[in-house]
C-alpha cells in the first residue's frame, strides 16, 4: 500500500469562523479523527459544517467523512463533535502536505424579502424576487400564488438569494398574490402583493387637449374713412 505523507493544519474558516473552537484531529488507524466543538451565540441557531483540503484548493467538500458533518445535517451547537475522514481512500494519488479546514454556515429560515405588500408588480414588465436564509446550494420551488392556491410553477433555482421573474402580459389584475418558495428544508410565503396593468387605466384613458390662439384680423364694417375737413375761405 502506498504510504501518504501528510501534515494537518487545523483551520475553522468561515464567516462564522468564531463558532467553532478546539478543533484537534489525529490519525487513528488509516483514518482521521476530528473533533470540534460549536458555541451558541444566539438562541436556537442551528449550523451546517463542510470539511475542505488543500489537496485541490479547497474547491469542493471532502466526500469520504461520518460524523457530524455534510451539508444534510443541521447541527445543535455544541461540545466533542466528531467527523471520521478516510484519508487513505480520498487522497489514493496524493503525496505531501494537506491542510484542511472546516466551514460553519448558519442555517437560518427563509425570508422573501421582495415583492411586499409596499411594492406593486406591472404585467408584461420583468421584476426580481429576492429572499435569504435556507441552506446554501439547496435548490428552490419557487410558485406563485393567488388566494392560496397555486398559480404557476416560476422556477426551481439555487439558493442564491435573487432570481429575475418576467411577469406574463396577460396575468389576470389582482391584490391577493403571493410568492412561495418550497424547498425540502422548509417552505414560506411573502407577503400579499398586487398585479397592476403596466400602463395605469388613467394614463390610457386620458384625453389630449390641444390648447392655441388664434390670431383673428380686425374686422372691416365696410364704413368709408373720414376725408379731411376742407380750410374756411373766409
Amino acid at each position: 500500500m502506498q504510504k501518504i505523507l501528510f501534515f494537518l493544519c487545523l483551520i475553522a474558516a468561515s464567516t462564522q469562523a468564531q463558532q467553532l473552537e478546539n478543533v484537534r484531529a489525529q490519525m487513528v488507524g488509516d483514518k482521521v479523527l476530528i473533533t470540534y466543538d460549536i458555541n451558541q451565540p444566539r438562541q436556537g441557531q442551528k449550523f451546517i459544517v463542510l470539511a475542505y483540503g488543500s489537496h485541490n484548493n479547497f474547491t469542493t467538500p471532502l466526500s469520504l467523512v461520518s460524523g457530524d458533518v455534510g451539508a444534510g445535517k443541521e447541527l445543535q451547537p455544541g461540545t466533542g463533535l466528531r467527523i471520521e475522514w478516510d484519508i487513505r481512500d480520498e487522497l489514493r494519488e496524493f503525496t505531501g502536505d494537506i491542510t484542511f479546514e472546516l466551514q460553519a454556515t448558519v442555517v437560518s429560515a427563509l425570508f422573501i424579502e421582495r415583492p411586499s405588500s409596499k411594492n406593486g408588480i406591472r404585467r408584461g414588465k420583468k421584476t426580481r424576487i429576492t429572499w435569504r436564509g435556507g441552506k446554501p446550494n439547496q435548490t428552490l420551488a419557487v410558485e406563485l400564488i393567488k388566494g392560496g392556491a397555486i398559480v404557476n410553477q416560476l422556477s426551481s433555482t439555487q439558493n442564491n438569494g435573487t432570481m429575475e421573474w418576467a411577469v406574463p402580459k396577460e396575468i389576470e389584475l389582482g391584490k391577493d398574490y403571493q410568492i412561495h418558495l418550497n424547498s425540502p428544508s422548509g417552505s414560506v410565503s411573502s407577503e400579499s402583493f398586487s398585479i397592476k396593468r403596466k400602463i395605469p387605466l388613467a394614463l390610457k384613458a386620458l384625453p389630449i387637449l390641444i390648447i392655441g390662439v388664434l390670431s383673428l384680423p380686425k374686422k372691416d364694417d365696410g364704413a368709408e374713412p373720414d376725408l379731411p375737413v376742407p380750410p374756411d375761405p373766409n
